[in-house]
């Protein structure tokens, strides 16, 4: 099994524009047609003193 890391940072403070996030996430599935993807799981932190973070971690297994 392996694991693929997708993340977003946004340094101004404001909101996340998680559109670039989507946009990444679905070049890359594209890109991989044969992947079967086991689990997907998503995680944040930040907030008013820090930079706001979103993380998408995709575990998956390769066609043989």
């Amino acid at each position: 099994m392996k694991m693929k890391l997708f993340g977003i940072t946004n340094l101004n403070k404001n909101e996340v524009d998680v559109s670039t996030l989507e946009k990444e996430i679905n070049v890359w599935l594209e890109q991989h047609p044969s992947i079967k993807i086991i689990d997907i799981r998503q995680s944040s932190n930040g907030g008013s003193w820090a930079s706001t973070k979103v993380f998408v971690s995709i575990w998956y297994e390769e066609a043989s």
